[in-house]
């Protein structure tokens, strides 16, 4: 194949990859768009007084405004208050909400973009593992997710708010900044909890193997008890300790994994 052949080839797949990711990037904009005008439910459309009340005032409630008082609910302890401490600060969160809900509702779609990029260079044993991989990523980011916003997150906030009632103070905080943490929190600890995926390509590769998974298992021990303790800001090993334990377990299920592996290589 010639030197131009070769060129041209790369131009082709580089003009793939754009066209993919822009088909991607209409998508979540479009899913955006639909979390925040779309009403939670059709009944909020019919009952409002005022049809399409975009002024976000009546009986009209968005997919959007649905979900931020959802999380207020489960995550914010009793006598919590919240409060605009700027102009665009509701807005900052309120778009932050959307895009985040687009992203989740338009990943589906995003993720068979990606994958039909990578399909042609893949075997059919590959294709498998690669829709494998991807079901199990999912899996264990939801896993995370759910571990830390239903239980680390209110935990904490919890125990945050006891001393602040405490020391006297009320606990008032900016709206913007409480559920941009929690939004935040919530990810981190769901894309942490996709590790055994990242030592499973790891694996794959040849980079590293079971042993040297089970030679470092102190040292990964001892580093996650320090990192939670670093994260979780509650001062209590309650919150710690929640977090830890299923990452060391997900260690383990890693050292599986990568005896797995080496195996079926």
């Amino acid at each position: 194949m010639s030197e131009e052949d070769v060129e041209m080839e790369l131009w082709e797949h580089l003009e793939e990859l754009v066209i993919r990711l822009r088909k991607s990037l209409i998508a979540w904009i479009i899913a955006m768009l639909f979390v925040s005008v779309a009403p939670a439910s059709i009944l909020d459309f019919f009952n409002s007084t005022k049809g399409f009340d975009f002024s976000f005032s009546g009986n009209y409630k968005t997919i959007v405004q649905s979900v931020i008082e959802y999380v207020l609910k489960e995550t914010a302890p009793s006598g919590v208050q919240l409060i605009a401490g700027t102009w665009t600060g509701a807005f900052s969160l309120y778009f932050n909400a959307a895009a985040l809900l687009g992203f989740i509702l338009s990943l589906p779609y995003i993720s068979y973009q990606i994958y039909a990029f990578v399909k042609p260079a893949l075997y059919p044993e590959e294709r498998a593992s690669a829709i494998k991989f991807s079901l199990a990523f999912i899996a264990l980011f939801l896993l995370g997710s759910a571990i830390s916003f239903f239980i680390v997150i209110p935990a904490t906030l919890r125990i945050l708010v006891y001393f602040i009632w405490a020391v006297g103070a009320t606990p008032i905080f900016y709206a913007d900044e409480f559920y941009n943490f929690i939004f935040l929190s919530t990810i981190m600890v769901g894309v942490v909890f996709t590790f055994p995926c990242f030592v499973y390509i790891l694996v794959k590769i040849g980079m590293i193997d079971h042993t040297d998974l089970t030679e470092n298992r102190r040292n990964f021990i001892v580093g996650v008890l320090i990192a939670t303790a670093i994260l979780t800001p509650d001062p209590t090993p309650f919150s710690m300790l929640v977090l830890s334990i299923p990452l060391i377990i997900l260690y383990e299920l890693s050292i599986i994994v990568a005896k797995r592996v080496e195996y079926e290589i």
